[in-house]
């Protein structure tokens, strides 16, 4: 398994005068308890315009991606880690369309409902179709969640699943979920649980 590891205070580096600027003030990790692996992210609590996503690239190399879905703006990070914490080394920025779909990727249809489980606990569930006329169903997420200031969407959820809401005029919005659990086509299902959640300090500058 590979964990990251984080200071509450983190680094980062300035280098130009014509900028912007995020703040990150919020480190989440989920751990898929069927592959025993995890998955990492940052936010700002006051912003749902953005957040930071971690992950491994080809060559095992740490590296990271702050989507801003605002400006439309996806800006890209080497990511190091030492015993000071995580440094980021800003690589580039790439422009993309907030509702450009991908026809890589099936076309689905979606519908959610939501349940109470007790005081505190929310569930939705998310079923998804291959036709708009929405006749065969599947499972696509179950989802449950606390009351909390963390907002994600379903482009959020594409990193659990394999692209369901790259092709979709779909658009919800729920509270951070503590639990994940994913249906994949193949019929195989995972879980990912929501083990950290830790204040944190970041800001980020990128060029632009």
């Amino acid at each position: 398994m590979k964990y990251l590891l984080f200071i509450p205070l983190l680094f980062f580096s300035t280098f130009s005068y014509n900028e912007n600027e995020y703040h990150f003030d919020k480190y989440v990790e989920y751990e898929n308890e069927e592959k025993n692996t995890r998955e990492y992210f940052m936010f700002n609590e006051n912003s749902n315009d953005y957040y930071f996503s971690f992950y491994f690239d080809f060559n095992n190399k740490l590296s990271g991606v702050i989507y801003d879905s605002k400006n439309l703006k996806s800006h890209h990070f080497l990511v190091s880690n030492d015993d000071l914490g995580v440094k980021f080394t800003y690589l580039k920025s790439t422009s993309y369309l907030l509702n450009k779909k991908n026809k890589t990727f099936v076309e689905y249809h979606f519908e959610s409902t939501e349940k109470k489980i007790d005081s505190v606990s929310n569930e939705v569930n998310l079923l998804k179709f291959n036709n708009p006329k929405k006749k065969k169903s599947s499972k696509a997420f179950d989802l449950v969640y606390e009351k909390n200031d963390i907002l994600i969407d379903q482009r959020f959820l594409n990193h659990f699943c394999h692209g369901y809401f790259s092709n979709t005029d779909f658009e919800f919005s729920i509270p951070l979920p503590k639990k994940i659990t994913v249906y994949h086509n193949d019929k195989k299902v995972e879980t990912y649980q929501l083990t950290k959640l830790q204040k944190i300090n970041t800001q980020l500058k990128v060029q632009l």
